[in-house]
């Protein structure tokens, strides 16, 4: 599959259109998956034991196909990612996990109650985290001149990390930080250096 091919959402996560109906793919839970599993071979299993009644048999065996069908859709629906695209894949992935770290409050701000409910909301719905275009194209995400909001990066952080195998813990990226939740890197290294040169003043 090209790279340009890859779609993260299939047929059974669109409508008629084609327009995607989830902000998640439906591959993605495994639990839903291994429930629907368990229910088919529940129901066959009682088929071979003749527990169910005659009346209902049809039906029954209708439910597994339909069952199967839609299990099928799902499972095949989850992106074949070749070595040969995997590193570009792979670079998505710590792009966006670097500017998820950036975007997001630092754990003391978040706990402390520091960070700027207004401004946490903005970043949330407002386009402001620049990706690649094909990255954009490869999960039907809406863009505006690039930019996706935070939300929509955090979930093409878990989407892609879990095509990849990967974590997808939004928690174990944020950063500790002991300042401001505004302050970059950058800031912080000018503001110690400042502080050494009052000193030393």
């Amino acid at each position: 599959m090209a790279l340009s091919d890859i779609q993260f959402f299939g047929k059974v996560d669109r409508d008629r259109d084609g327009k995607i109906t989830s902000n998640i793919p439906a591959w993605y839970f495994d639990t839903h998956i291994d429930s629907m599993r368990e229910e088919i071979e529940r129901k066959e299993r009682a088929i071979t034991r003749n527990e169910i009644p005659y009346e209902d048999l049809e039906r029954t065996k209708a439910e597994i196909r339909k069952s199967r069908v839609r299990l099928n859709e799902i499972t095949q629906s989850k992106p074949t990612i070749t070595d040969k695209d995997r590193d570009k894949v792979g670079e998505w992935y710590k792009d966006l996990e670097e500017k998820i770290k950036d975007a997001l409050p630092t754990r003391s701000d978040d706990l402390m109650g520091r960070a700027n409910p207004q401004e946490e909301f903005k970043k949330n719905k407002k386009p402001c985290i620049p990706v690649d275009a094909s990255l954009i194209k490869a999960l039907g995400m809406r863009q505006s001149e690039g930019k996706i909001t935070r939300d929509q990066a955090v979930t093409a952080y878990k989407i892609i990390g879990k095509a990849l195998g990967e974590n997808t813990d939004i928690e174990r990226i944020r950063r500790e930080g002991n300042y401001g939740t505004y302050h970059s890197t950058n800031d912080i290294t000018k503001a110690i250096l400042e502080g050494m040169r009052q000193q030393q003043g």
